[in-house]
């Protein structure tokens, strides 16, 4: 699917607000693991909320993928801080449950993550340099 370039740039932040909003959805959803139904329901949610990712991803440059990358295992890091700390469990709980909160922010990362190692693995210029670079003429 080719996206049109006048519209690459608009608004593709909407796309991974989805994406957070689909993942959050997921795991509110699938808190009973032993309801088939909640359990795909969560599971759609998850994939969809990958779809949204995949969309943002396309639209947005590498070096704001990399760095949005990077926040997001940055923010998984603070809020399992604030999740295993006896003092931030007052304050998950008011948005869900702690779980919740922490697995939004950690399939975010992950699946942003991935992506950006789909699309350097798909790069078709490698920056590492020509045979000449190697051999030592400039």
């Amino acid at each position: 699917m080719r996206i049109d370039p006048r519209h690459a740039t608009r608004r593709p932040w909407v796309a991974l607000g989805g994406a957070a909003i689909c993942f959050y959805a997921g795991s509110l959803v699938s808190t009973d693991p032993a309801a088939l139904g909640h359990l795909v329901g969560g599971t759609g949610l998850a994939v969809l909320g990958g779809g949204l990712t995949g969309l943002w991803a396309r639209r947005v440059g590498r070096r704001t993928h990399a760095r949005t990358g990077l926040g997001l295992w940055g923010l998984v890091l603070v809020v399992a801080g604030l999740v295993f700390a006896p003092a931030g469990a007052d304050v998950a709980r008011f948005v869900g449950g702690e779980r919740t909160v922490l697995w939004t922010v950690s399939l975010l990362a992950a699946v942003t993550s991935l992506y950006l190692g789909f699309r350097e693995y798909g790069a078709a210029r490698h920056t590492l340099g020509t045979e000449s670079v190697f051999e030592g003429d400039l």
